[in-house]
């Protein structure tokens, strides 16, 4: 999918005895839009580490679009997340 993106960071570390190690891309998303909701929210998306590698030397400044990869990983009880694996910067034409 075609996203424009306006930021990344790193998380690594170890929290209660876990150990973690992951990214996280910042996006805008349209919200429902309702009487008491309009417009855009800022989310976030989790990723593999290997994305804030893939985005080390991108200028965030005016918000660049990628093709970002994602994919259903299990987090146990029933439960997962949508992940992202890859992202893309895609050439200004």
């Amino acid at each position: 999918m075609k996203l424009i993106l306006f930021g990344t960071s790193k998380h690594k570390g170890e929290y209660e005895g876990r150990a973690y190690d992951y990214a996280k891309i910042y996006t805008f998303a349209p919200m429902e839009q309702t009487d008491e909701k309009k417009g855009s929210a800022g989310v976030d998306m989790r990723c593999t580490p290997n994305v804030f590698d893939q985005l080390g030397k991108v200028s965030f400044e005016n918000g660049v679009v990628c093709e970002v990869t994602t994919e259903l990983r299990a987090l146990g009880g029933s439960n997962a997340r949508e992940t992202v694996v890859s992202v893309q910067p895609i050439a200004k034409k």
